[in-house]
């Protein structure tokens, strides 16, 4: 039914407005058999009618019949004829139909038939067009993907690019945070660090009110040494000091931090008054064998150190600032007392002195 419309809309203007041909003879051959059944029939009828006036009957019913097969045969030829000139054309049509369908350009020749010459004119018209479309899309199609992989390609590179930037910025946040809260020098934990980790140990043991032990750690005659040996010495006898209590203080949980200067703290989350005290002399022990020479202390010709430990459970009557002013009071009697020692203030208990020799 949409035929002929999208006939009408592929066929050029010139054939849409051009007049009727003048011989029309599709239209004779339809009408022509037609015709000539017509014109059988009246014979017929009039030689029956002339059947009264004969009196030869055989030879009136043989001429009839006669004539009624001439009228036939013609018919026959006539349908042949047809047949030919449009049941062909017609067939050629569908299969050209069937072949664009499936993506084939297919011409078409209907012979002379002058209506099925224009309607093939038409026809292989819409198949020029409908390739030369499928060309475009074609081309258009491999243009696009061609536009949609240069683009999938450049992305995947900016992602690479974007990943690898990621990766340097987390290295270098990860370096900064390492910067921001460890010692230069000596690579331990510096001050910020301290007071951030024993912030939040207090609050936590306050909560599970568990122990809380720190250890405030001095270089006996620091100025001393460095006097003698030069800051470079002093600066390696910070580091030897520092592995040292790295290695006294070997529970995942305990922090070791460079205080200020000469001076290093140890926390000891979940540690009593006794636990912290064996941690003192180990950290005593250790440093004993080092054996790093002092030529200018009054008390060893080794570096020695000071030790003062401070231990409570947190609670309400107490507060942070009290522990860490107890364990710098427990240094400094340690330093009065003559160096070389530890003493021990636990809050609730008073001071202990425990020297070591």
């Amino acid at each position: 039914m949409h035929l002929p419309i999208r006939l009408a809309a592929l066929m050029p203007d010139t054939a849409l407005n051009s007049k009727p041909p003048k011989s029309i003879p599709l239209l004779l051959i339809l009408v022509f058999p037609c015709l000539l059944q017509m014109l059988t029939t009246v014979g017929v009828i009039g030689l029956l009618s002339l059947q009264n006036q004969q009196t030869n009957d055989l030879d009136h019913t043989l001429i009839t019949l006669m004539l009624c097969l001439l009228s036939v045969s013609v018919t026959l030829a006539m349908v042949l004829y047809l047949s030919r000139k449009l049941a062909g054309p017609i067939l050629r049509l569908s299969e050209a139909s069937r072949r664009i369908a499936q993506g084939e350009c297919q011409l078409v020749d209907v012979g002379r038939v002058e209506e099925l010459a224009v309607l093939a004119k038409s026809f292989n018209q819409m198949s020029q067009e409908i390739q030369q479309s499928r060309r475009k899309l074609e081309d258009y199609s491999q243009s696009l993907e061609q536009k949609v992989r240069e683009r999938t390609e450049a992305l995947e590179q900016e992602i690479q690019r974007c990943t690898a930037i990621e990766v340097v910025l987390h290295e270098a946040n990860q370096e900064l945070e390492r910067l921001a809260f460890m010692d230069g020098l000596t690579q331990v934990a510096n001050r910020r660090h301290f007071d951030d980790r024993l912030n939040q140990e207090w609050w936590r043991l306050k909560r599970k009110q568990a122990p809380l032990s720190i250890i405030l750690c001095d270089i006996d005659f620091f100025k001393q040494y460095n006097d003698t040996y030069g800051h470079q010495a002093g600066d390696e006898c910070l580091r030897r000091v520092a592995n040292a209590l790295i290695k006294a203080a070997a529970r995942p949980a305990d922090l070791v931090a460079r205080y200020g200067g000469e001076e290093f703290a140890l926390i000891l989350p979940d540690t009593p008054a006794l636990g912290a005290i064996q941690v003192a002399r180990k950290i005593q022990t250790v440093i004993r064998q080092l054996q790093i020479p002092h030529q200018g202390s009054a008390v060893s010709p080794y570096v020695t150190l000071s030790v003062g430990i401070a231990s409570t459970v947190p609670h309400s009557s107490s507060s942070l600032n009290q522990l860490i002013q107890s364990a710098d009071s427990a240094l400094y009697r340690a330093k009065s007392r003559g160096r070389n020692c530890t003493v021990i203030n636990r809050l609730s208990l008073g001071e202990c002195d425990l020297r070591l020799a």
